[in-house]
């Protein structure tokens, strides 16, 4: 299609259908342009469609990083009198917008691929006549190239047989449980054992819990949990006997391999694979730990957890496992943000054996403040969990229910009170008390059919299935990856569904605003500001706030080393708390409005 060093002029709507064309262009030494002026009508492509995201990709990135204007085309051709060059950075390399005043938006393609000596890319066939008629080189796009289907792999010589389901009972197990009692238990060094006659040797210990330690040992990947000697009993012994009549092996799943005796033949433990990483809670739960520990991550990568996360869930759901203590405690990760590793298995609700544990965040509202351990969790129960879970990785660390004041917890979960904003065809669903911080800006970010399934799952009752979250996930990380939404792992700035340039009434810079929103405050008199302004406000309003609260404390307390004996002399009554000032222009606009 180009030539070496050739410059490519793009029908704009060749762009809107095909931005990977883009690419194409560079990969073969071509410089990518389009006319300035067509940026103007972006605004007007249909969002809900494949070329209305292509558009607003490209507004983003206008409003987020201005044009830089250039004087000349990057081959050191001047421009001619009255036309006009920027360059931006879009999709991985550069791409350049040539204006021209006044003309047609097709008089102009033919002017400037004429005047500039460009290859012309149009789908418009009487255009592309005229361009030949002209003398322009003209390149006629009929759409994407078309990939040829892979090969079908080949059938493996002697394939694993499917692993037969667990029974699915409605009632726990009822009998009484009775310790067991073993002559020595191993530390590390110590020999071990196994049913099949496997002999192999403890290492070093790698960590210890409430209910045992767990050591490496000599065999490669596989290490060994230990039972402490009161947790050891009958029908945990019997539990881990049925979890090994199952050959389940799945990466980033430590499941029980074999059950672990010590050279008396006594159950002490089990083997299972060896985990890597880090909980979830431990490493990516707060935004600066986040950032430290993966200081290259994007939002992709937390949609990366979450579809191994239902991966995870959607098969163990299929042999009739429930996971039951769903928590980030439970799960790892490392660098890779495609590997995630289920650990604690041993709790797992395994037919009439129930999980035991668990927390209130995760629990659904139906079953809050019952026992854990005296009834059988459902996949239906499960699914409000694994909903609480994705929500936790896509807002690091704050669960859907965390509001400002509010209720407990418990309370929050059993009421349905989800604090979030949600438009739902003539239905408005304001939301209230939502916390403070990143998160409402995370939640506008979200897709519509993202926000509605956590929607329905945390105020309707209406829980989505393992399947639809995976296909809601995939299309996520699709729009991630074409650049249709904010891939910031914390966005500076709400989503714009009706996007409008307009210039920030604190600093000038130009940014992209919410229309409605831009013409409610104009009509007040009032100005808007961009999301850094706004920001900024705000961390100078909640730093003031927490000066004014810090010297309110400090006027009460004794001064260091005076004690408590004799009390301090009552202050003189200070001027009444009152709000921090809001800057100019008014309240720091949020552009709630036309953000949904």
């Amino acid at each position: 299609m180009a030539q070496h060093s050739a410059n490519i002029l793009i029908d704009t709507r060749v762009f809107l259908d095909d931005p990977d064309i883009l690419a194409r262009i560079r990969q073969r030494s071509g410089t990518p342009f389009l006319i300035a002026a067509a940026t103007g009508g972006l605004e007007c492509a249909p969002q809900d469609a494949p070329v209305g995201q292509n558009a607003q990709a490209l507004l983003r990135t206008l409003g987020k990083r201005p044009a830089q204007p250039m004087t000349a085309l990057p081959d050191g051709r001047a421009l001619q009198p009255g036309d006009s060059l920027q360059h931006i950075e879009f999709r991985g390399g550069a791409l350049f917008l040539l204006g021209r005043a006044g003309d047609q938006a097709a008089a102009k393609l033919l002017q400037l691929a004429r005047d500039y000596a460009m290859i012309l890319i149009s789908r418009d066939r009487p255009l592309a006549r005229q361009a030949e008629a002209a003398g322009v080189p003209v390149a006629l796009w009929d759409g994407p190239p078309r990939r040829a289907p892979l090969p079908a792999a080949p059938a493996p010589a002697s394939p694993t047989p499917p692993v037969a389901p667990f029974a699915l009972p409605s009632t726990p197990l009822t009998e009484s449980d009775r310790p067991l009692s073993v002559r020595q238990l191993p530390a590390s060094g110590a020999a071990i054992r196994t049913p099949s006659g496997r002999h192999l040797r403890l290492g070093a210990a790698i960590s210890a819990g409430g209910e045992g330690s767990i050591f490496a040992t000599d065999s490669a990947g596989e290490v060994c949990k230990v039972y402490h000697p009161h947790k050891l009993s009958e029908l945990r012994r019997r539990k881990i006997e049925l979890m090994v009549s199952r050959r389940i092996e799945r990466p980033g799943l430590c499941w029980p391999t074999e059950l672990a005796l010590n050279e008396a033949g006594e159950f002490i433990g089990y083997l299972m694979p060896r985990a890597s990483g880090r909980t979830v809670q431990s490493s990516m739960f707060v935004k600066p730990v986040l950032e430290k520990n993966f200081p290259h991550w994007r939002r992709r990568d937390l949609v990366n957890l979450c579809i191994a996360f239902v991966e995870h869930i959607d098969f163990l759901h299929r042999l009739n496992i429930i996971v039951g203590d769903i928590n980030p405690l439970n799960l790892l990760v490392g660098e890779d943000s495609r590997q995630l590793w289920l650990v604690d298995t041993d709790s797992f609700q395994i037919e009439n054996f129930p999980c035991p544990v668990g927390t209130v965040n995760f629990t659904a509202p139906e079953i809050q403040g019952r026992h854990y351990g005296d009834y059988l969790r459902s996949k239906e129960h499960e699914l409000f969990a694994v909903a609480t879970m994705l929500f936790m990785f896509l807002h690091p660390g704050k669960p859907p229910y965390s509001q400002q004041g509010g209720g407990s917890p418990m309370d929050n979960i059993k009421a349905m009170d989800f604090p979030y904003l949600f438009i739902q065809g003539e239905d408005n669903f304001p939301g209230k008390n939502a916390p403070q911080g990143p998160w409402q800006r995370i939640w506008s970010n979200l897709p519509y059919p993202l926000r509605e399934a956590f929607h329905n799952t945390f105020r309707m009752n209406r829980r989505t299935p393992i399947d639809e979250w995976q296909r809601l996930l995939q299309r996520y990380r699709y729009s991630l990856e074409k650049e249709h939404t904010s891939d910031e792992l914390f966005p500076m700035g709400f989503r714009i569904r009706d996007p409008m340039d307009a210039l920030c009434g604190k600093c000038g810079a130009r940014y992209i605003e919410s229309e409605q929103w831009l013409r409610s405050m104009q009509r007040q008199g009032k100005q808007t500001w961009c999301p850094e302004c706004v920001n900024r406000a705000n961390l100078e309003q909640m730093a003031d706030q927490s000066r004014r609260t810090q010297q309110a404390v400090g006027l009460r307390l004794p001064l260091l080393g005076q004690g408590f004996a004799r009390p301090a002399p009552a202050p003189a009554p200070g001027p009444a708390p009152r709000a921090a000032p809001r800057p100019a222009g008014g309240k720091p606009p949020r552009g709630f409005l036309g953000f949904f």
